[in-house]
């Protein structure tokens, strides 16, 4: 189930059930769509890090935070980089017990332009918020 939810209240405010991650993916647009996301920052995990859900983002006048994790070819050591040489902006911090751990989801932001790489930037340029 893919869920969309507000960042305040935490309000479920669309879902599309899926399968599995490869159909998550595809659910994605169908829920933005769906959507009002006028000036909403809106995140999601690694699986929709990609472009096409960065510019349906922007084209519905939202703003986007993208995870970037190890399936992103060459993405994370840019990111590594870049928050080594700049500790970017601290937006949130969340800690939730889940599956029998704890885990600690940490949102700092830094701009596309200027640390990602000459062969990472162009798909990413046109897509700013």
């Amino acid at each position: 189930m893919l869920n969309a939810r507000t960042g305040e209240n935490r309000l479920c405010t669309d879902q599309e059930k899926t399968e599995d991650k490869s159909t998550e993916i595809t659910a994605v647009p169908e829920v933005l769509s769906s959507s009002d996301i006028t000036d909403a920052s809106v995140s999601t995990d690694a699986v929709g890090t990609r472009t096409g859900t960065a510019s349906r983002i922007t084209d519905g006048g939202g703003h986007y935070l993208l995870s970037v994790k190890g399936n992103q070819k060459g993405l994370p050591e840019d990111a590594k980089c870049a928050f080594k040489a700049d500790q970017g902006r601290h937006l949130t911090e969340d800690i939730e017990c889940n599956h029998g751990r704890t885990e600690t989801h940490r949102c700092c932001i830094l701009p596309a332009k200027g640390i990602l790489s000459k062969e990472h930037l162009p798909a990413w340029e046109m897509r700013q918020s």
